[in-house]
């Protein structure tokens, strides 16, 4: 009975560690929008920085800082998403844990991000106020409406690790969902990366440092895009190719 119970806490440790990032996760996303949409100091005051309002420094050590904090978001997704990097990693961790490893990391340097991003608020463009500006503030919200439909459709319990977690916790075997193209990603490949592009272009007042911001981001998931697809080729062959070849990646397709 002895030799059971350590294997008990190390599992119990493992599906909290998941719970953790699952959650953490999607409260970062709502924190990250309270960032973009520069919703401090006027309603959310625990937002500081955001993109735009904050202390701010030289514009230069603004630049090195803001680039070497997206370039961490960066090589930490590109890194951890490798397959020889994964093969690394569940030599040490279990293997059904090693997604919400990523997730986890994922939440650290994008918090990172947002808390030490440090704004540049030299203006480039600003609608004022009136109708044109409420449409804009719309796509933007309607831009986090559909990451957040993107998500639901996608099955977050499985893109966030915790259905591998809860597996390894209960002694099964993790099985992998098929390649299923549902009602979203019929119109788009990648609906996730649109909403975020949306997301990070989308604004009735533009600065310099949100230029920076969303160039930045926007490069990440460019270069994103195309490593995801070629795993995705890697794990579902000619199903996927198909669906490549048929389907735009982030400008949705409207009619057959």
């Amino acid at each position: 009975m002895a030799s059971v119970q350590p294997n008990l806490i190390l599992r119990l440790a493992g599906l909290l560690f998941a719970i953790s990032a699952f959650i953490i996760g999607p409260a970062l996303f709502a924190y990250m929008a309270a960032f973009l949409g520069n919703l401090w100091p006027h309603t959310s005051p625990w937002v500081d920085p955001s993109v735009d309002i904050g202390k701010t420094f030289p514009i230069h050590w603004a630049v090195l800082n803001n680039i070497f904090l997206m370039a961490l978001f960066g090589l930490q997704h590109s890194l951890m998403s490798r397959t020889w990097f994964k093969a690394w990693m569940c030599r040490h961790v279990p293997h059904d844990l090693e997604r919400t490893c990523y997730v986890m990391a994922s939440n650290i340097v994008l918090l990172l991000l947002l808390l030490f991003w440090r704004p540049i608020p030299i203006v480039l463009y600003d609608l004022g106020d009136g109708v044109l500006e409420d449409v804009v503030w719309a796509v933007f919200a309607f831009g986090w409406i559909l990451l957040i439909a993107g998500l639901l459709a996608l099955g977050p319990r499985d893109l966030l690790g915790l259905n591998q977690a809860l597996a390894w916790y209960n002694g099964n075997r993790y099985q992998e969902p098929p390649f299923v193209s549902n009602w979203l990603f019929e119109r788009v490949r990648h609906p996730l990366y649109m909403a975020l592009l949306i997301c990070l272009w989308v604004t009735p007042h533009m600065t310099l440092g949100h230029v920076l911001f969303a160039a930045g981001l926007s490069t990440y998931i460019a270069f994103g895009i195309r490593l995801e697809e070629r795993d995705l080729i890697g794990r579902f062959g000619k199903a996927y190719a198909d669906y490549q070849a048929r389907t735009p990646a982030v400008i949705p397709r409207f009619f057959n």
